[in-house]
C-alpha cells in the first residue's frame, strides 16, 4: 500500500462457478472484454453468458486455479453478470483477482480478495472486495488518518446499500411531468436508444438529435413572458 493512501474496502456478495483459461497480456477495458484479453478465453457476449459458453470448449470446475476466469451469474442487481481472472490462490476458500469495471466504471484492479463462502466450499457464493481509496495527509498514516478512512469506508457502504435499493424498486417513467425550462428530455431520450438496440442503429438515433440544443429560459434563448 502506497503510504500516502488507506485502502479501505467492503465485500460484495454474489453467485458464481470457475472455468480454467491462460493468463496473457492486459489492457484497460471493461470486465468482460478485459477478461477475454488478459485470459485468452476466446469467448464473447455478456460475462452471464461465458459459463454457458464456455461447455465443451474449456475445461470449468470448482476449484481455483491461477489463471481461471470467475463467471458470476446475472442477478437482478448484476443483470449481465461478472467475469474475473484469478491471479492468485491463497487458498482453497481464498484468491486474488484481477479484473475491470467493479470498484469504478472502466478501472482495472489487480489482487482484488475474493473469498468463497459457500457452505459446500464450492465457490458457488462468494465475497468480492469492492475498493475505496482514502489519501491521507501523512506520509506514514496515524490512527487519526485510519478513523477517516474508516468513516468513509463506512459512508461508502451505505450509499453503495441505498443504490441497491434503488435499483431494486425504480421503475421506467415513460410519460413524465415536464416544467417549462426542464430542456430537451425527450432528445436525451432518443440519444440513449443507441446504447439498448442494436449497434448498426446508433447513427440513425444520433443523427436525430445530434446539434446544438438551447433549454428555453436560458439567456440564449430568454421566455418572452413570465414562466
Amino acid at each position: 500500500m502506497n503510504l500516502k493512501v488507506l485502502a479501505a474496502r467492503f465485500a460484495l456478495v454474489v453467485t458464481c462457478g470457475l472455468m480454467a483459461t491462460a493468463p496473457a497480456a492486459a489492457q484497460f477495458w471493461q470486465c468482460a472484454p478485459y477478461a477475454r484479453e488478459i485470459s485468452g478465453i476466446d469467448i464473447h457476449g455478456n460475462a452471464n453468458t461465458w459459463w454457458g459458453q464456455a461447455a465443451g470448449r474449456y475445461e470449468r470446475g470448482n476449484e481455483p486455479r491461477v489463471g481461471a476466469v470467475l463467471a458470476f451469474k446475472a442477478t437482478h442487481r448484476m443483470r449481465v453478470g461478472h467475469v474475473a481472472m484469478v491471479s492468485h490462490v491463497v487458498n482453497d476458500r481464498e484468491v486474488l483477482l484481477t479484473h475491470a469495471n467493479w470498484s469504478r466504471p472502466g478501472r482495472v484492479e489487480t489482487d482484488v480478495r475474493a473469498v468463497d463462502v459457500s457452505p459446500n466450499n464450492d465457490w458457488s457464493v462468494v465475497k468480492v472486495w469492492y475498493g475505496l481509496l482514502v489519501k491521507a495527509p501523512n506520509d506514514v498514516p496515524t490512527e487519526a488518518d485510519r478513523a477517516v478512512a474508516a468513516g468513509y469506508e463506512q459512508a461508502g457502504v451505505d450509499a453503495f446499500a441505498q443504490d441497491f435499493e434503488i435499483w431494486g424498486n425504480k421503475r421506467a417513467c415513460i410519460h413524465p411531468m415536464m416544467v417549462q425550462g426542464d430542456g430537451p428530455f425527450h432528445k436525451v431520450r432518443i440519444w440513449y436508444k443507441q446504447f439498448y438496440n442494436p449497434r448498426e442503429r446508433a447513427g440513425e438515433f444520433q443523427s436525430r438529435v445530434n446539434g446544438r440544443m438551447v433549454t428555453k429560459g436560458t439567456q440564449q434563448d430568454p421566455w418572452t413572458e413570465a414562466a
